[in-house]
């Protein structure tokens, strides 16, 4: 029985004391322009940047707030602000290959074991969009003869299917369970 406890409180200690992953940027903030801590969660040996705001009269709510194309979780400052003062713990990711982030080359052997296409029975057979109708940036209408649905850098982890891994086991492990997802662009794909 003390064995077992011993090994127990050695576990607990070890988990506890293990570092924080490092920043994948040198030139990687402290601290985000309004003043969150920038922290960096260990996910499939990269580090993903995230914050969390912890309000003063906190009402249990949660949320993740997920950000689209080209931008990061500093997206997210009023609202972080807003949510923290309406009571509701939240939290702002970088997507892997986004913002503070790790970004892995994308045919690289690194991002290839961590692509979320791998294995899905839905990606073995060519599927395509085709003679689907889609609106274009003038506001007409044009036919799409043959799209494939599969990331074209065959292997890439910068696809839907990664981010939406990422996004639920950042989930469980640093939000601890159910929360609310508010998203913008990739995020809203992703977070489906």
């Amino acid at each position: 029985m003390q064995a077992c406890l011993a090994a127990a409180l050695l576990a607990t200690a070890t988990t506890a004391l293990a570092p924080a992953p490092v920043p994948p940027h040198a030139a990687a903030p402290a601290r985000s322009p309004q003043g969150l801590e920038n922290k960096y969660w260990a996910w499939r040996g990269q580090a993903i940047r995230y914050q969390v705001t912890e309000p003063t009269t906190p009402t249990g709510q949660k949320a993740l707030l997920v950000h689209g194309l080209f931008v990061n979780a500093d997206h997210w400052r009023k609202t972080l602000q807003a949510l923290s003062e309406a009571g509701v713990t939240a939290y702002a990711i970088d997507l892997l290959g986004c913002g503070w982030s790790s970004k892995p080359h994308p045919t690289s052997d690194e991002a290839k074991a961590l692509s979320g296409e791998k294995g899905r029975d839905e990606l073995e057979d060519v599927d395509t969009f085709q003679g689907v109708e889609l609106g274009t940036a003038s506001g007409k209408l044009r036919t799409v003869s043959f799209v494939d649905k599969r990331h074209p850098v065959d292997g890439s982890c910068y696809n839907f299917y990664t981010w939406a891994e990422q996004l639920c086991d950042f989930t469980d492990e640093v939000i601890g369970g159910d929360c609310a997802l508010i998203c913008n662009s990739i995020g809203t794909i992703s977070s489906l």
